[in-house]
């Protein structure tokens, strides 16, 4: 009896010990205190024990438990940095001199959760971030935006008429806004299994729109496969945004099984969105997806919304995005046009050259059979090991861009401008095969091609040339808003505070769509910069008026009053600032 009594405590205490730790200390105290506490409560067991034990050598046995039990609560607190830096899979960027400082940033936020350890950051000036167990997930870096608004926008876009969707991982909230940006959307349901990734999405409130405040965002703390697979709700679009799947548990959201289950949620001639990522995948994993993928929705395309990342779109009808609808859409909602701009789609034709083939093109040559399925989850357990091989990110993405082919509609836009998809060409790096005689042509729309394309494939290191093929363009056409737009962003990013006031000036006078309200925050910026406050104060009240819950907005005010000494109308600004920032 006392054999038994000793193994059905041993699963007891393991099941009461997962429990506790798990939806109790950890969420409450955090992964050191609670790793300090389970130490104390084995050492104090020991130090009852030998209490209660052989006295022989009895003070030295009672001494080293207490001993190790001080020490336990004397460790220090562990760096959080440290601990998040993703050095496991990411050591390659510390061996740069200095860079190990970097482990050391104190991030803003910092909780262990339930599934996972959550921080948010800031790298730079304003690249705010998102690291979920040391990855960076979400940040407000271009790159990132690129993804993540792409990832709402081309399912949303695909449909002829959204009202429901549903959105699988949260993120920073970013996906989120870009859905609800189009008009006609009644309700986003998101599901998020991590209760402190929706607590760190305040931090991005500021530049995601506070779209938690929308009425028609509903937040789920729930795993986004079994609701899905649960919900009696059925959607027009569902938008499947996980994390890597090399993640321990996240190779569920890319199974046979889970496609088959949206399938059946979504409505007649609903859209499925998937996104994957080619950075930490071989060529046969990204053939495994796209044939497991393809393998349920008999119609769909295949998207690069930044170098590195597809997007796949499924339906089980015929799917297109709509040349008219797509204009119409982004005519009707300026925090599209705000967003298409950020992500340097001046003209929402621009998409269109982010388009790699249809569903048929990659079905046909694909030669993988297998699939990844919930019985056989062939990705979770490969993808891993692509963290520690040489990447093939780059032999992956050449095999897709021979495989490309021009999207239906481009004929028809290559008509009106040679210009246009080429954009979007650059905006996933694929520039081989670019036209000679457009890039040669002496136009400035061929010299704003050029200078994009020396920030886009060296940034930093090209401003001379990036300028002179501004410069080439403004004396082509001086009148050239985007080219004006961009030179102001350029030389108030170098300091040139009065070139970059004049540039914003004349951009101003009829600013690209979409970049009106990053041209005024430049001005007034240049403006504080040279101490022209007068002139800067009438233009930045008319921005107060229309966007006066805008965080910069405030922001700019307060600095401006504090220049003027009129320290509490300043303290009022930047509390506001700060209010509308969390």
């Amino acid at each position: 009896r006392s054999v038994g009594e000793i193994y059905g405590s041993n699963p007891l205490g393991c099941i009461l010990g997962s429990l506790l730790a798990g939806f109790v200390c950890i969420p409450n105290l955090g992964a050191q205190l609670t790793l300090q506490l389970a130490a104390a409560l084995s050492l104090t067991l020991a130090l009852v024990l030998f209490t209660f034990g052989s006295s022989q050598g009895k003070r030295l046995k009672l001494a080293a438990p207490v001993v190790l039990l001080i020490a336990v609560f004397m460790l220090p607190a562990w760096e959080p940095g440290l601990m998040t830096g993703g050095v496991s899979f990411s050591a390659a960027k510390y061996l740069q001199p200095g860079s190990e400082e970097r482990l050391y940033e104190r991030p803003a936020y910092y909780r262990d959760g339930l599934s996972a350890t959550v921080t948010v950051g800031l790298q730079g000036e304003d690249n705010l971030y998102m690291k979920i167990n040391g990855k960076v997930d979400a940040s407000s870096n271009k790159r990132d935006l690129h993804n993540m608004y792409l990832t709402g926008y081309l399912p949303v876009l695909s449909h002829p008429e959204p009202k429901d969707v549903a959105l699988v991982g949260l993120g920073a909230g970013f996906t989120a806004e870009a859905v609800l940006a189009v008009p006609g959307i009644e309700r986003l349901d998101v599901m998020e299994l991590e209760p402190e990734v929706i607590e760190a999405e305040k931090y991005f409130s500021a530049l995601n729109g506070r779209v938690a405040e929308d009425p028609r965002y509903h937040i789920h703390e729930k795993d986004g496969r079994t609701y899905v697979m649960g919900s009696p709700r059925r959607y027009d679009v569902i938008i499947n945004q996980p994390s890597n799947p090399w993640l321990a548990g996240i190779g569920n959201l890319f199974t046979l099984d889970y496609y088959e289950h949206c399938s059946d949620r979504l409505k007649k001639g609903g859209v499925m969105c998937q996104w994957f990522n080619l950075y930490a995948a071989s060529l046969e994993e990204t053939y495994l997806v796209l044939n497991t993928f393809y393998s349920v929705f008999p119609h769909g395309s295949v998207w690069m919304s930044s170098y590195g990342d597809l997007i796949l779109l499924g339906s089980n009808e015929p799917l297109e995005l709509d040349r008219k609808r797509l204009r119409e859409t982004w005519e009707k909602s300026e925090a599209m046009r705000g967003h298409f701009f950020t992500i340097d789609l001046f003209e929402p034709d621009v998409i269109y050259g982010q388009y790699l083939f249809p569903r048929e093109k990659i079905v046909g040559i694909n030669p993988i059979e297998r699939k990844n399925t919930d019985d056989r989850p062939l990705l979770e357990f490969t993808a891993p090991f692509n963290l520690y091989k040489p990447s093939e990110m780059a032999d992956i993405i050449g095999t897709l861009f021979r495989l490309a082919e021009p999207h239906p509609v481009a004929e028809a836009v290559q008509a009106e401008s040679p210009y246009t998809l080429l954009h979007g060409h650059i905006n996933i790096f694929r520039t081989e095969g670019l036209p000679k005689e457009v890039l040669d042509a002496q136009t400035s729309e061929s010299a704003l091609l050029h200078a994009r394309l020396a920030m886009l494939l060296e940034p930093g290191a090209r401003t001379e040339p990036v300028r002179s093929r501004l410069n080439l363009a403004l004396q082509l056409d001086p009148n050239d808003s985007l080219a004006l737009t961009f030179a102001a962003f350029l030389e108030l990013e170098q300091g040139n505070f009065p070139i970059a006031e004049v540039l914003a000036e004349r951009a101003l006078v009829d600013p690209p769509p979409g970049a009106r309200n990053k041209l005024v925050e430049g001005l007034v910026a240049a403006r504080l910069q040279q101490g022209k406050l007068d002139q800067a104060q009438p233009v930045l009240e008319d921005y107060l008026k229309a966007h006066g819950e805008s965080y910069k907005a405030h922001f700019l005010m307060g600095q401006l009053m504090f220049k003027r000494k009129k320290f509490e109308e300043a303290k009022t600004h930047l509390s506001r600032a700060v209010e509308l920032n969390i």
